[in-house]
């Protein structure tokens, strides 16, 4: 085996945290995944930025 082998299994062996040692491990749940509001900003950040692409299409479509 060599160094790298042995010492990340060193570490996975002997490291983790208080529960996982005791052997008590539970599912992380996120209370709120995306709320709507970020949903929202994200989307209208989209569309200002798509809009400049757009309009250049365009126009050089037309020309």
């Amino acid at each position: 085996m060599s160094l790298k082998d042995k010492l990340a299994t060193k570490v996975f062996d002997k490291e983790g945290t208080e529960q996982s040692q005791k052997g008590v491990v539970l599912p992380m749940k996120p209370e709120n995944i995306l709320p709507i509001w970020q949903l929202l900003v994200a989307g209208l950040s989209a569309i200002i930025c798509i809009i400049p692409i757009v309009i250049n299409i365009y126009n050089q479509a037309n020309n």
